[in-house]
């Protein structure tokens, strides 16, 4: 029966996901014929996933966390990644930080650094209809990686996902 369920909710990737809007546009230019259907993503694109719209706000590379006993080790550097998430379904909805990890330019997919939490760290809990929440989280990754992007899963019992280019 469970094998069942999770072979019936595993067939979505990217191409089910469509950039809405952008964070820089204003909302009267974000109307249905500027909706575009495509796999790529990038900061600041308002993204329609699965009920709901996932936007990442701002980036920052070689992040300080302002802490002497957090940094990060030889050759590598932090990324902090600040999201927003709003619940666009009828019903409520989980996030997670674990919902989310940086993939680096040799395809290795890092979760946040524990180390490096940040005060506006995303946390977990849950959203109401129309609820939204914008938090941050860090990564630990290659100084320097130019082919990072953050891939956003938010079910361990799906392959439903998103990859936006940072």
């Amino acid at each position: 029966m469970i094998i069942g369920a999770i072979l019936i909710i595993a067939g979505f990737s990217n191409k089910d996901a469509k950039k809405i809007g952008s964070s820089s546009e204003t909302s009267s230019s974000q109307d249905s014929k500027n909706q575009e259907s495509t796999n790529e993503f990038k900061v600041g694109d308002i993204i329609s996933f699965d009920d709901k719209e996932v936007t990442v706000t701002n980036l920052t590379r070689n992040y300080n966390t302002g802490n002497e006993f957090s940094k990060p080790k030889d050759g590598k550097e932090f990324v902090k990644v600040t999201v927003e998430i709003k619940n666009k379904s009828k019903s409520d909805i989980s996030y997670n930080t674990f919902d989310f990890k940086i993939k680096t330019d040799n395809g290795v997919l890092e979760s946040t650094s524990w180390s490096a939490s940040p005060d506006d760290s995303l946390g977990s809990g849950q959203l109401s209809e129309n609820g939204k929440i914008k938090g941050s989280m860090v990564f630990e990754v290659p100084k320097g990686d130019k082919n990072l992007s953050l891939k956003y899963s938010p079910s361990f019992w799906s392959n439903k996902n998103i990859e936006i280019k940072l």
